[in-house]
């Protein structure tokens, strides 16, 4: 994560007591990193990394607290304790000058606006990306993919590999781009699956690629 830059957004998120903008752009890596902001940053950060490593959320936060008690001391925890109250309870607890930083509104944006930056490293909640982590839209997008992997791809590569009796030799030119194109939606379907923000595009134009392909083919037969 680029923590500069998350607590940048996360300070021009405020609601009340404003930084100037002006003034924000001009602020160095080093002054983000020692702002209150950076606070819970890091919070959401150790709660992906702890989540990522297989922790149960019951004990994520205590952890989290555990390890900052023994260097400053215990306190007690919210009795609701979710990573939203927990992040709350630390911003009044470490910058209680600050009231912006206690707000519900401005904790609960935050806390999202960081979560979605670290979804892309760590997957959604921490999990990393796999089976239990897509949501029904990318499963779906596998589904069509290993269709298309068996029609397109597995299909006419047997046509051009095995030869039978009683049936002309397949047509490099008309089962070569199937295959190709077939290898692309299933690329595409993984890039949507993964991280990357832009995965969904690329697997909308591999759709697109595929339909040209197939479009394409049947006229040449045609």
């Amino acid at each position: 994560m680029d923590t500069p830059a998350v607590v940048r957004r996360l300070v021009a998120l405020r609601s009340r007591d404003r930084v100037d903008e002006g003034e924000l752009k001009k602020m160095t890596d080093a002054q983000l990193r020692v702002r209150p902001e950076a606070t819970l940053a890091a919070i959401v950060h150790g709660w992906f990394e702890f989540r990522s490593n297989g922790y149960p959320d019951a004990d994520i936060l205590r952890e989290i607290e555990a390890r900052r008690a023994q260097a400053y001391g215990a306190e007690p925890l919210p009795s609701d304790l979710t990573l939203e109250s927990y992040a709350r309870y630390r911003m009044r607890l470490e910058h209680p000058g600050e009231p912006a930083l206690h707000e519900t509104v401005w904790v609960m944006q935050a806390v999202q606006l960081v979560s979605d930056v670290l979804a892309r490293e760590y997957g959604p909640r921490g999990q990393a990306p796999g089976l239990r982590s897509l949501d029904w839209r990318q499963t779906l997008a596998l589904v069509f993919a290993a269709l298309v992997f068996i029609v397109q791809v597995l299909h006419p590569a047997g046509r051009l590999l095995v030869t039978r009796p009683g049936l002309p030799p397949a047509d490099p030119w008309h089962y070569g781009p199937l295959i190709g194109a077939g290898v692309v939606v299933v690329a595409g379907a993984l890039a949507y699956c993964g991280p990357s923000r832009l995965g969904r595009w690329a697997f909308v134009l591999a759709i697109a690629v595929d339909v040209a392909t197939i479009v394409a083919v049947a006229k040449l037969r045609g």
